[in-house]
């Protein structure tokens, strides 16, 4: 699909408790150092219309592709899905773009700042490619 030139991943990370969450990254500008970050307790490529998450600091744009363990001892991460996005805007306390996930479905999404960190996918609609 045209205009889809960034790459978004999903990864599971799992923490040295056993505890889990996703970390969902998401490329907002073509070359950046850091990709925007939410973990989340659904996996989002499935759609995720009302899920809260949380936005995180921006992580190191390798996560994009890395799988293993994370440093400092914070567990490890493994990639459950990937895909390309576009038409990505990023606005004080709103964040949307068409995510296409490499097991075809494309999706329009929505997050919006609920406060502080939390934040909820208000939209999360399939798309016909």
């Amino acid at each position: 699909m045209v205009g889809l030139e960034l790459r978004m991943a999903l990864l599971r990370h799992t923490l040295p408790d056993g505890s889990w969450h996703f970390d969902w990254l998401i490329e907002h500008a073509a070359g950046a150092e850091r990709v925007m970050t939410f973990r989340a307790g659904v996996r989002v490529d499935e759609g995720a219309a009302g899920a809260e998450v949380t936005r995180l600091a921006d992580h190191r744009r390798v996560y994009l592709e890395y799988e293993g363990e994370v440093s400092g001892g914070r567990g490890e991460v493994r990639r459950v899905a990937e895909g390309r996005c576009g038409g990505v805007v990023v606005e004080e306390g709103r964040v949307s773009l068409l995510a296409a996930w490499t097991d075809g479905a494309t999706r329009r999404v929505e997050i919006m700042r609920v406060h502080g960190d939390a934040w909820r996918v208000v939209r999360d609609e399939a798309v016909c490619a």
